[in-house]
């Protein structure tokens, strides 16, 4: 599945979520986010702009493998090709890419509220612990460009205040070591 999405920093929560309610959005998710991501020692998956995750809301675990489509780059959008898959057991899993040679090079936890807005899906992050550091921000998905700015322009943004940012661009945006 390729994944369009788009990061706006630092916003006013109260503001945005006013907005999602006038929207009528409907409220997906609201809690604990937490993140394991992996990458062989010599960080092949890192070098070749891949990204793979072990993810759990405590409920539901994924893993998930992102990839750049090769010719297709937006200054504006991340665009990336996803392949997840639902994992019974979180911890089993992490034991599981660990035994094929696999390190676990990073593990983050935020606080996530999750809102589906027509074909759209806007998520409110805030991260905790080592990143708290990193000011509220809403990341917003979207099956088409069109339709990301549609997202975007409701909260009054323009395409030029949203960034294509992994979690990386972020914490070397904000100077947070890792």
């Amino acid at each position: 599945m390729q994944e369009l999405e788009v990061k706006i920093l630092d916003i006013d929560r109260a503001a945005c979520e006013k907005i999602l309610d006038e929207l009528h959005s409907k409220k997906i998710f609201d809690g604990i986010l937490e993140a394991r991501f992996y990458d062989y020692p010599d960080h092949r998956i890192q070098l070749s702009k891949g990204l793979l995750r072990l993810r759990s809301d405590g409920k539901k675990h994924t893993l998930t493998f992102k990839q750049h489509p090769k010719g297709k780059e937006d200054k504006h959008l991340k665009i990336r090709q996803e392949y997840e898959i639902i994992v019974s057991d979180f911890e089993t899993a992490h034991q599981f890419l660990l035994a094929l040679g696999l390190e676990c090079t990073l593990f983050i936890r935020k606080h996530r509220t999750s809102y589906r807005l027509g074909d759209s899906e806007v998520e409110i992050d805030e991260h905790l612990d080592d990143y708290a550091g990193i000011p509220v921000f809403m990341e917003i998905e979207a099956p088409s460009k069109p339709i990301l700015l549609e997202t975007v322009t409701r909260f009054g943004y323009t395409l030029d205040d949203c960034k294509p940012w992994s979690f990386f661009d972020l914490i070397k945006h904000y100077q947070i070591k890792v």
